[in-house]
């Protein structure tokens, strides 16, 4: 639904309402009309997924290599007037479901491994100019799923968490079996908040014993010319360290929050 409250709709389809709209067609409360010129390209082109930026923007993907006759590579976002490629897209990978973030940026998902030219396994972010993994991404074959692996759905819940379903049973490098939880609406996949890995958590030792760590020490119990008990204090993997961004993510996972 657009933001002016108009419906979307795409698919596979030339015609909507006797109108003719090339797999992509919008409903404004009395009649259907296209968006543009549609979507073209390759033999069966179709549109799978679609979502409006915050910035009223829509953004659709799917099985087409142009858009309006701008060539994309099954992503494209429409701005009421062009189309626009997002950098260069995704090849030979399948889209099942794009969630637009309150932050502006974009999470898609399906069956690929990459997006925009970087590794990707099967989640992706858009930040507005370029395409970034999640992690490690999400893997690990589903028997009851025909052993593919890939999303299926994203849905954003009102703490800015992203629920993920679909075939798989590894995220992040964890064992999650067909569901898992994204944390923050950056996209970052926070650590585990058991910092010192002694099976106690939540347990406020964990923050000491990170706080510890972030400032050049070692986790209690042990003495400084030990190597501390977990060196890995970028706990939000923005790839920023020592940043404090990383002691707010740990605080806010730990009382039940968002990552950042």
């Amino acid at each position: 639904v657009l933001h002016n409250g108009d419906l979307v709709a795409g698919g596979y389809f030339d015609t909507a309402g006797g109108s003719t709209v090339y797999h992509l067609a919008r409903w404004d409360g009395s009649g259907w009309s296209h968006i543009g010129s549609g979507i073209g390209g390759p033999a069966y082109p179709q549109v799978d997924a679609a979502a409006v930026l915050a910035n009223g923007d829509l953004v659709i993907a799917g099985n087409f290599t142009s858009a309006g006759g701008v060539p994309v590579n099954q992503i494209a976002t429409w701005n009421g007037l062009q189309w626009t490629p997002l950098g260069s897209g995704f090849v030979a990978s399948v889209i099942h479901t794009i969630l637009a973030l309150d932050d502006g940026g974009l999470l898609v998902a399906g069956r690929f491994s990459s997006a925009g030219g970087a590794a990707a396994m099967n989640i992706a972010r858009w930040n507005g100019s370029a395409w970034s993994p999640i992690d490690s991404g999400i893997r690990g074959s589903a028997r009851h799923c025909g052993y593919d692996t890939e999303v299926l759905t994203l849905e954003q819940m009102s703490n800015h968490d992203v629920m993920v379903g679909g075939c798989f049973t590894n995220v992040g490098g964890h064992t999650s079996i067909y569901l898992a939880r994204l944390t923050g609406a950056s996209g970052c996949v926070c650590d585990p908040i058991d910092f010192n890995g002694d099976t106690l958590f939540p347990d406020t030792q964990d923050i000491t014993d990170f706080l510890s760590v972030f400032s050049g020490g070692v986790c209690d119990g042990q003495v400084p010319a030990d190597p501390p008990c977990n060196a890995d204090i970028d706990f939000n993997n923005d790839t920023l360290f020592p940043d404090t961004d990383d002691i707010t993510a740990l605080l806010r996972v730990f009382a039940g929050g968002a990552c950042v």
